[in-house]
């Protein structure tokens, strides 16, 4: 630093949330529309805590998740936690 503003020893530390990100309001929802995302469910639906697949659709209520060609509605106060998930091929 030619000009340093800040007297004295520190640390510059850059870090970043990483690739997936955790969905947590309605617009972060909507932007993801298209992407594999993960539902974690605070009680199993149809045998499963948690539903990997292509989100279809948000409402603002629920979500659309699409697995294994079948889509599966998701009210958002069934999910614990919805995040986007990376995959290098294809789901």
């Amino acid at each position: 630093d030619e000009c340093d503003p800040i007297e004295g020893f520190y640390y510059l530390e850059v870090s970043s949330p990483g690739i997936e990100r955790e969905l947590r309001v309605d617009e972060h929802i909507d932007l993801s529309i298209g992407l594999v995302v993960e539902a974690k469910l605070f009680t199993a639906k149809d045998g499963a805590k948690s539903i990997v697949g292509v989100l279809k659709a948000h409402d603002g209520a629920s979500v659309v998740i699409e697995r294994d060609g079948e889509e599966v509605s998701i009210e958002k106060k069934e999910i614990s936690k919805l995040t986007t998930v990376f995959f290098d091929s294809e789901i």
